[in-house]
């Protein structure tokens, strides 16, 4: 067996992957001569080396020519490609890159997803509509011409829906054919908002509304693909109320929404996939669980005066429902949700939703004393809803409000109460002696006036003892006055 046969035989096992590609170097595919040109060019040998052989692509050149374009990689691209003869197996050109790099350009999927596009209506942000026109036919040519001058750089021939195209590495889609039927003229219109009459449905906040005049619902096979956010990946839809595993896929009928069966769910792509043939309004919604009954209250034990206690009639058919003690309402400060059950008790395990203009802001449970607590950090009005397994469930409305108290200073030091000091034991008073009659009878008049005028330097208080002193004051006062007078006129 020759060199050429052996090569050829080896990438036809490659290609089959008979054959680990891990074992071939790109030296096994060159004869003894050009392997030792090769050797001394530097540049090529730094180029594969350390490199592994890719799976060997088969291009059609002419009518009866074909050669294998075998890529060798390493760091993730494409470093060298050698070119092997496809009817007798020779090496017949090689080429290399200063830096890895994609292999080929445009690849076969991308090729087939570019026809796909041109022939399906355009996709909005969060759905793809992608009709089925059967399995693509694909073939890699090369012949020199407008669509490549590089054999290395070969072009796709895509056949598909009845119609062909051209796809160069340059990205270029050339319609050789038409398609038989274009369904790209597909209206799709994606709605936000609230879906028309969804009672009963916690909603993602968008609807889709799809026709085409041109085509009979039931005559035609079209797979939707929704798209959702779940950033954080915590098992809810952002901003809303629906929770993945209850989401399901709508469209409106009739009969107002009715579910639509074999879906396909992907909660870690965060999309929902599903193939139909007709089309109408969708919408993603999770089903609200309608509120359950409580089982009847435990009777309360009677007393029949017996040997026991015993059961009493049964209570009535009132359902379970729950009750909240939400305490504060300033934004940034810790807010705590008490969940009370029927009887008043704390009720564990129960689900509290806070949710602001119709989205989820936070969802805890509460603990073993039914207690959770919450901080919210921007004012506005928000609702609080408290659920639990066949319990009615109860929201209320809180405003939060921005803090905007002012820190006032503290208070100030009680001052000191002054000490009473202990009354003084009375003391009689000596009142003192007129020198002469007429004086003592000046000073009584004079007090008695002054005590009930109240006016003058001093005004009379009511108790006896300052009252007795103060005339004694007087009296020597006056009694001073009389005698140096005396004295004056004597001289």
């Amino acid at each position: 067996m020759t060199k050429k046969t052996l090569t050829l035989c080896l990438l036809l096992l490659i290609s089959a992957s008979f054959v680990a590609a891990e074992e071939t170097t790109w030296l096994d595919l060159l004869d003894e001569q050009n392997k030792q040109i090769l050797l001394q060019d530097e540049e090529m040998v730094a180029a594969f080396d350390n490199t592994v052989m890719g799976e060997p692509l088969l291009v059609n050149e002419g009518l009866e020519d074909s050669y294998y374009l075998v890529p060798f990689n390493k760091d993730g691209g494409t470093t060298g490609v050698i070119m092997i003869d496809a009817e007798e197996g020779f090496f017949r050109q090689i080429a290399r890159t200063e830096q890895p790099e994609k292999y080929l350009a445009i690849g076969k999927e991308d090729a087939v997803q570019g026809v796909k596009a041109d022939i399906n209506p355009a996709p909005t942000e969060t759905l793809e509509v992608e009709f089925d026109y059967g399995e693509a036919e694909t073939e890699l040519l090369w012949e020199p011409g407008p669509y490549s001058q590089s054999p290395f750089k070969p072009f796709w021939k895509i056949s598909l829906g009845g119609g062909e195209w051209i796809v160069t590495q340059q990205e270029t889609f050339y319609e050789i054919v038409p398609v038989e039927e274009n369904k790209a003229n597909t209206t799709v219109i994606e709605i936000e908002g609230d879906a028309p009459n969804a009672e009963g449905f916690y909603f993602t906040g968008t609807y889709y509304e799809i026709t085409n005049s041109d085509l009979n619902n039931g005559e035609f096979s079209v797979t939707l693909t929704f798209y959702y956010n779940d950033v954080d990946n915590g098992g809810i839809v952002d901003g809303t109320m629906v929770h993945e595993p209850e989401m399901k896929l709508y469209y409106f009928g009739e009969e107002g929404w009715i579910e639509v069966e074999n879906i396909e769910k992907n909660t870690e792509e965060n999309w929902v996939r599903v193939t139909i043939d007709h089309f109408t309004v969708f919408a993603l919604m999770e089903e609200q669980p309608a509120p359950a009954p409580e089982p009847a209250p435990e009777p309360e034990p009677q007393n029949t005066g017996g040997s026991g206690w015993l059961g009493g009639g049964g209570g009535g058919g009132s359902s379970a429902k729950l009750d909240m003690e939400i305490e504060g309402n300033f934004a940034g400060e810790e807010i705590a949700v008490k969940v009370l059950n029927t009887y008043g008790k704390p009720s564990a395990d129960a689900k509290v939703t806070v949710t602001k203009d119709m989205k989820v802001v936070e969802e805890k449970k509460t603990d073993k004393d039914g207690m959770v607590f919450f901080t919210l950090e921007k004012a506005g009005e928000y609702n609080f809803i408290a659920t639990k397994r066949l319990y009615t469930v109860n929201s209320q409305v809180v405003e939060i409000i921005e803090n905007t108290a002012v820190f006032e200073e503290g208070p100030k030091e009680k001052e000191p109460e002054p000490i009473e000091e202990p009354e003084p034991a009375e003391e009689p008073l000596e009142q003192p002696k007129a020198e002469e009659n007429q004086y003592e009878t000046n000073t009584q008049e004079l007090g008695q006036e002054i005590k009930a005028t109240g006016t003058g330097l001093f005004v009379m208080k009511q108790e006896p003892e300052i009252n007795a002193l103060l005339i004694g004051i007087f009296a020597a006062m006056i009694v001073g006055a009389g005698l140096y007078l005396k004295k004056r006129l004597n001289k």
